[in-house]
Order: C-alpha cells, then structure tokens, then sequence
C-alpha cells in the first residue's frame, strides 16, 4: 500500500501523496497532481465512483463537469459528485499544480501510482489512458475479493489487463499516439481560454436512442507545431457516423468523443513549422471522428485545399463517399471504359457517387435500387434494376447474360452471394460496406464469402476500407480528393446533396439518416458568416 510522502512521475503529470489509505484506513485519499505544459497526454476523462475535490494550487485547471466547462484559478474549488463523468486539463501556460482529494479512498493510490508508473516507462500511450482507468475502477469494484490476493499479484495482473487495453484502445496509429511520430488526435493541443460547441457520443446508442448524443462545451486549444485549427463550416454525414453509435467501430476513439468523418472549413490558427496554408485559407479532410463541432485541431498533413468556385457544403459532401467510390473503382476495381459494372445501394451516398464516376469512366453502370428510385438511377445514367423483384444475380444476368465486369457492393450480409452470382468467369467484387451485417459470426461469414467464396466461384474478390487505406498511407487520399475537386469544379459530378441541418443539429441529420429513405447526402451547414 503506497505510503503517505511517496512521490511519482512521468513526462506528463507528477503526484505527490499527502494521506493515503494506510494513513486513514480508506476514509480520505489527499495527494498533490501537477499537469505539465508543452507536450502532453490528452485530457483525462474519469468516471469515478466517489466524491471528489479539486483545489488549484497553481496555474489554471481545465473541468468539465457534464456540459458545464470551467477554468479555475489558485484558491478555486471544484467538487464532483460519486458517479459523475469529468474531464480535466492543464488549461494554462505554466505547470497546474492542485489537490485532489477523494472520499473515501478505496485504495486508489495504488493505482494512481502504478497508472503513471506506466507512462512514465513508456508502457502506456496517452490513447489508452481512459480505458487503464476503466481498468483501476473495474478492480476497485471487486475489491473484496481480491483482498485477500497479495498486492504484487494484484499490480501484476492490472499490468496485464492494462496491455491488453492498450492494445484494444485502437490499432497502433501515429495519427493517435504522441510516443510516434504524427497527427495527433483533436484533444492533444494545449487548451486555451474559451469553449466552443460540438456534438458528443456521451455513451453507447443505436440508431433508435440518439439522445446519447449531446451538445456540449468543449475548450479551444492553440494548434502545436505542425497543426492546424480549423473552423468547421460544413461536415459530411453518413452511414458511418450511425455505425459509431454501440462504440464498437474500430477507428473511433473511446466514448465519449465527437463524431462526424469528413468537414470543410475555414483555417483560424496555424501552428509552428506548418507551410502551405495560412489563415483565411479553405481547407477540407477526412477526419474520421471530431468534425461535428465548431472547430477541429489536427495535423497540417490531414488537410486539402478547396478549390475557387466550390462551397463548404459542396465539398463536404464529396469527400467521404466520393473518394470512397473513385479508389474503389479505380485503384482496387482497376475498371476500363468499356466495361461493365453493378453499384448495390446505388441511391445512397457512395452508390450515386458511384454510377456518376462510372458514367465519366466510360463505364456502362446498373444500379441496384428499390423501384421507387429507380427514376433517380436512370438521371445519373445508369440502368436500375429493382432488387426486391428477384435474386439480383439473376437480374443482371437477364440485362447482361454473360455477367457484369465489376460489382460495387456496399450492403454486405446475404447480398455478397448474389453480387457473385452476377460477375463474369473472373470478375471482381469490390465490397465497401457491412450495413446488413450484425454479430461476428456474421461478418466473419460474409468476409469468407468475400474471398473464399468468390475464389471458388472463379471470381476475385476484395475489401476495400477507406479509413484503413489512409491510415497506411494517407497520400493517395488526397491525390484523389484532388481529382474529385477538379470533377467537381468542372460540373461533371453533382454532389447530390438530399438535405441539409445545421451545424450542431447531428442528432436531427442521423436521424434521417436512419430511416433508410435517404437519396444522396445529408450534410450540416454552419451559419453563414
């Protein structure tokens, strides 16, 4: 049991223990933390299960109580109730040294010490910090029972739980770990006076409970080196952004964090050492989380110029499902003009993405789609065919008996088999998307279909992920948003837009979104300027 006096400390943050559960038998827990300045772990959002009282000391501490945000001075108090979600940060430009204090302990300074041991051996990168401290609550509850279990055991065994939630925090990324080199995640800046609005996940929802999602506070912070801040005036949203919602989708951060893929918007501060952009400049990117808010801190590298002649709202509504269909078609479809192709939910996002920039490829396109929006499939150029009316595969094979050259499938689920069943002898299914698919026995099936299945079948077939594609290499990316701007620009692409909300009406576009009855793109637009 950590002694009162001991002292321990990493990089980032330095506790020094002034009464502890040896000292008090578990009625008060009091140390001293000091939150370094300059390169530093993200904010660290805890949950915690008894009351709670900060005391600044020195410097200015950042809380964030629910929605309320507060920046506190030397002398000022902050009390959270048990069970209460709170953020803190260093809000200022020297070290913030204040005293927490924790009634009752529940030997917790075990596992303050043993957390900020880790990060002090490099053994836990800042991503993993909340999830370590889901990890020290966890073994708080079962306290009783692990009583009677030696401590080096204990502590041996919350260093494994503790890799282990590392490892399940995301896969490694440069764009989300400070301890390699990259873009670092939207909180990783240096936190400044003043909030701006954004838009939640608060905790787990489906499409049905979007009330999870909430507007909140969230503080400004000045873009460090390399970095931009962007003031977002249109955001894109899609499929993806609903699928975010359980927290199982494996590039989004831990609840709670913002959502929102791709936004376009107005450069507001630029970071040392960033050339190429200034303020005043119009910037777009693939964000992957963190563009439904007001503003957005990211690396330089993330961000694209937009183009003369080419609206926020427009160019936040190309650059997912646009740049999504393009590398599908060309850099994992290789089509030729010519050829042939099958897009399944073709008047979605991707799939009027899609048969647009098959028609300009020379391709000649069918759309799967409900005879409802058919009408829609054939102003695009393509040929629908009603889905509902039959298999597919036999759909398509009454318009083209010999099978279609490509397929375009972004449904996933029994849907796979079908689109096999349409291609030529050594045809290529390029699947995108899993929206029918629910449970790992499913997915793993459908995944089977995908290259196993397809293979048998004397056909090819692959998975391409945009988000995965840009974590490897991020430049094609942008070569391509490139090529779909100049589209754009010269009229030969319609971005499609189904509706437009504002900007922090998420709630409401996602909404939409989920009734299945979208033609298009749903976008949020902040208030004119």
């Amino acid at each position: 049991m950590i002694q009162p006096g001991t002292v321990v400390e990493s990089p980032h943050t330095r506790i020094a223990f002034e009464r502890t559960s040896a000292e008090t038998s578990g009625a008060l827990l009091r140390f001293e933390e000091t939150y370094q300045v300059g390169p530093q772990r993200p904010p660290m959002h805890i949950h915690a299960a008894q009351t709670e009282r900060f005391t600044v000391l020195s410097g200015t501490l950042g809380v964030r109580v629910g929605r309320e945000t507060r920046l506190l001075g030397p002398g000022d108090v902050a009390e959270v109730p048990p069970g209460t979600a709170h953020t803190l940060w260093n809000a200022g430009v020297e070290p913030c040294v204040h005293r927490v204090e924790m009634t009752p302990a529940l030997a917790m300074e075990d596992f303050f010490y043993e957390i900020t041991t880790l990060e002090a051996e490099g053994g836990l990168p800042p991503r993993s910090l909340s999830q370590v401290g889901r990890v020290a609550t966890l073994f708080l509850r079962h306290r009783n029972q692990l009583a009677g279990v030696p401590w080096f055991i204990q502590r041996a065994f919350f260093r494994f739980v503790a890799f282990v939630s590392r490892w399940r925090s995301s896969p490694p990324d440069a764009a989300l770990d400070s301890q390699t080199p990259g873009p670092p995640v939207e909180s990783a800046g240096l936190p400044v006076a003043g909030t701006y609005r954004a838009v939640m996940l608060t905790r787990k929802g489906t499409p049905k409970t979007l009330d999870v999602l909430e507007v909140v506070d969230v503080p400004i912070q000045e873009p460090g080196p390399g970095k931009l801040r962007v003031r977002v005036r249109a955001a894109g949203v899609g499929s993806t952004d609903l699928s975010m919602l359980d927290g199982s989708y494996i590039f989004a951060p831990r609840i709670p964090f913002v959502p929102g893929y791709e936004v376009a918007g107005v450069v507001e501060a630029v970071g040392t050492g960033v050339t190429g952009f200034r303020v005043g400049d119009r910037v777009a990117a693939l964000t992957v989380h963190g563009g439904f808010g007001e503003m957005l801190v990211r690396d330089a590298v993330h961000f694209s110029p937009i183009p003369d002649g080419i609206s926020d709202r427009d160019a936040a509504a190309v650059i997912l499902n646009y740049v999504t269909a393009y590398q599908a078609i060309h850099r994992v479809g290789n089509v030729k003009a010519g050829q042939t192709a099958l897009v399944t939910g073709a008047a979605g996002g991707v799939g009027t993405a899609a048969l647009q920039l098959l028609r300009v490829a020379g391709v000649k396109a069918y759309g799967a789609a409900s005879a409802s929006k058919h009408e829609t499939i054939r102003q695009l150029g393509a040929i629908p065919v009603d889905y509902r009316a039959g298999r597919l595969d036999r759909l398509v094979r009454e318009l083209e008996p010999g099978g279609v050259d490509l397929v375009l499938e972004g449904i996933g689920g029994p849907m796979i088999g079908q689109c096999i069943g349409a291609l030529r002898q050594r045809g290529h299914l390029v699947a995108y998307g899993f929206m029918a698919v629910s449970g790992p026995l499913a997915t793993l099936a459908m995944f089977a279909n995908i290259f196993l299945g397809s293979r048998l079948r004397g056909r090819r077939g692959s998975f391409y992920g945009i988000t995965a594609k840009y974590r490897s290499d991020p430049a094609p990316f942008r070569e391509d948003l490139a090529k779909v701007f100049a589209l754009l620009a010269a009229g030969k692409i319609d971005p499609m837009i189904a509706r437009s909300f504002p900007l922090l009406a998420a709630r409401k576009a996602l909404r939409l979104l989920a009734t299945g009855g979208v033609e298009g793109k749903v976008v949020l637009e902040a208030p004119a300027m």
